[in-house]
Parts: structure tokens; C-alpha cells; sequence
């Protein structure tokens, strides 16, 4: 019997597509590799309500992707990955209208980028650790002043 089982094993080098509903809810539709989320695919969150679409490996988010609110169907990240977080460049759209556009490290805001707030005011500079953090200068779309701050906290302008 074994052996009759090992015959039906898919081959170590095949892909195939792979439809899951699992326990939670989520719902993983694309491409897969001995049942892990390898290639394409599109992952359904279903308590966050969210919607990932894009690259896999080793059954996490990887190279590029984008989430969508499942409800209305708005954008709420387009950029790369890395080991399933937000790593590299990438676009976040907060539900309150604020946006970020910017830098990714290990799924927070680091290196240089612009968070707009909703109402327009910019800062475009460096961030650290999801923090403003270094010099940047805000807009608000009339005038700009130069600022520096360390670990979200305003140390000079």
C-alpha cells in the first residue's frame, strides 16, 4: 500500500493550481507547489477582509503584490515583498486618507519616502522604524519648512 501511495505523490518539480478554504475563513486560490503557495495566486483574508493578489514563495507574500479592501473594492498597498512583509518600494493607502509612498523594511516605513495626510499636508524625508526620523521638509501647499526629527520626535526646524 505504501508504495501505491507513493506512486500518487505529485512529482517534486510539479506545479499545479491549488483552491483552499481554510479554517478561517481565508481562501487561497493560484499556483502551488506540494500544497504551499508557490507563483501566482490571489489569498483572500477572510476576518481582515482583505484581498492579496500577487507573487508566492514558500507559501509567503513575496517579490511584488497588492491588497484590496474586499468591500469596496478600494487599494490599500501596491509594492514589493519579502518573506510575506512589505519590503522595498510600495504605495499604502490608510483607511483615514492618509498615504505613505515610499520605502519598506520588514513591513515598516524606513528609508525615504512621503506620508500625505488627509488634509495634504506632506512630509517627504527619511523614516525610521515606521517613524519620521532624519531631515524631510513639510508641504502643506502653500509653503515648506525644513525639519529634523529622531525616532518620531521634532529635535530641530
Amino acid at each position: 500500500r505504501f508504495e501505491e501511495l507513493k506512486k500518487l505523490q505529485p512529482l517534486k518539480d510539479e506545479k499545479f493550481d491549488l483552491n483552499i478554504i481554510e479554517k478561517n475563513n481565508n481562501v487561497y486560490i493560484g499556483e502551488a507547489d506540494y500544497g504551499i503557495r508557490l507563483g501566482r495566486g490571489a489569498y483572500i483574508f477572510g476576518r481582515e477582509g482583505t484581498i492579496y493578489i500577487g507573487y508566492w514563495d514558500n507559501g509567503l507574500q513575496f517579490v511584488r503584490g497588492k491588497v484590496f479592501d474586499k468591500k469596496n473594492n478600494k487599494l490599500i498597498y501596491e509594492g514589493e515583498y519579502k518573506k510575506g512583509l512589505k519590503d522595498g518600494k510600495g504605495v499604502y493607502n490608510y483607511a483615514g486618507g492618509e498615504m505613505y509612498d515610499g520605502m519598506f523594511v520588514k513591513g515598516l516605513k524606513e528609508g525615504k519616502g512621503i506620508f500625505t495626510w488627509s488634509d495634504g499636508l506632506k512630509w517627504e524625508g527619511t523614516f525610521k522604524n515606521d517613524d519620521l526620523h532624519g531631515e524631510g521638509t513639510f508641504y502643506d501647499g502653500k509653503d515648506s519648512f525644513k525639519a529634523t526629527f529622531k525616532d518620531g520626535d521634532l529635535v530641530e526646524n
